[in-house]
């Protein structure tokens, strides 16, 4: 089954203000650089010395650093994207799934509720007539003399 992409406004959003915050934090790095180049250079002699090696090795090493610190947080705000986007689908897709069952369980309690109803009239109109049949049966029994057994109607049968 393939899985639909679906594009979501706020992930673009996302990924543009972690760029933008990237981009900045390069920039304070850089000026932070310079800053400290003009200093280092204003402080003496033309020539360079060992620690000045040593201090332009550290800076670039910090720099590496930094630009792998900021890819990996950015690979993480990538899958957490990704992971959130995926959520959402499956989410849909759940709600979905949840909707039709809904909708098939009101389908089957309207069926059910109308032959409930058939079954209601049905009783009613059978207790009717039993009720009849008794009073034919009480007639038979005073006007003959004949004793005929009648049976009482329950009054859980009366009232359903």
């Amino acid at each position: 089954m393939e899985k639909k992409q679906h594009s979501l406004p706020w992930a673009k959003s996302e990924e543009a203000r972690i760029a933008k915050e990237v981009e900045a934090h390069e920039i304070r790095i850089r000026k932070e650089l310079e800053k400290q180049d003009i200093l280092r250079s204003g402080s003496g002699s033309g020539s360079r010395s060992r620690s000045d090696v040593a201090i332009d090795e550290r800076k670039r090493k910090r720099m590496s650093s930094n630009r792998e610190s900021v890819r990996r947080s950015r690979m993480r705000k990538q899958k957490q994207l990704k992971d959130l986007t995926d959520e959402v689908t499956r989410l849909q897709l759940s709600n979905c799934d949840l909707v039709q069952k809904i909708k098939t369980k009101e389908q089957n309690y309207g069926a059910i509720e109308s032959t409930n109803n058939v079954l209601k009239a049905q009783h009613v109109e059978l207790t009717d007539r039993l009720q009849s049949l008794n009073s034919v049966l009480q007639m038979i029994e005073e006007m003959s003399g004949f004793s005929v057994d009648i049976l009482e109607i329950p009054d859980s049968m009366m009232n359903p």
